[in-house]
């Protein structure tokens, strides 16, 4: 008995050891060369009824609830979501900063499943032929999003997801 409460108490100090020296924030960023011009891509990123189009978080819920306010597009464009899905939850975006054919960071906001506050970056930079884009995002690391972490790192969980967003895009703006 003294032996399992002795292995028990080491594996919660390894865990706390772990928690604290954890990273406090994370980034995890896709890119993509898309053979296109930038102010050809530029218009899915900076307005949020388009990102709907090539964003796989839309796709998992067709029943989400979604309200847009503010400018149709461009520095103060909010979107809102809810989906009963956990796998979609709710929060909202807004875009906070805008450089035309270059960039689009987002502010968002997650409220379900889990509680947070990062930040987006799309980023367009010309490559040869075409533009290289870029997807981040940024945030802080909690308590609960570090043990998650211990299991699915942040960048495998975003990281996947970033990726065939992108792919999408690519796909949508070159058969257009």
């Amino acid at each position: 008995m003294i032996l399992i409460t002795l292995i028990g108490a080491a594996l919660l100090v390894g865990l706390a050891v772990l928690l604290v020296t954890a990273p406090s924030r994370f980034r995890v960023e896709r890119k993509i060369v898309i053979n296109a011009a930038a102010d050809k891509i530029f218009p899915y990123l900076h307005d949020l009824r388009k990102t709907g189009l090539w964003v796989p978080y839309e796709k998992l819920d067709p029943n989400m609830v979604r309200n847009y306010s503010g400018p149709a597009s461009g520095v103060g464009a909010k979107y809102e979501w809810d989906s009963k899905l956990k796998s979609a939850g709710a929060g909202t975006q807004e875009i906070i900063a805008v450089e035309e054919n270059r960039l689009v960071r987002i502010k968002i906001q997650f409220f379900r499943p889990f509680p947070g506050i990062n930040q987006i970056e799309y980023k367009l930079t010309p490559q040869n032929d075409g533009t290289a884009a870029s997807w981040s995002m940024t945030g802080a690391m909690n308590i609960m999003s570090k043990i998650v972490c211990l299991f699915m790192p942040m960048d495998k969980m975003l990281g996947r997801q970033f990726a065939k967003g992108l792919a999408s895009l690519k796909d949508l703006v070159e058969k257009n």
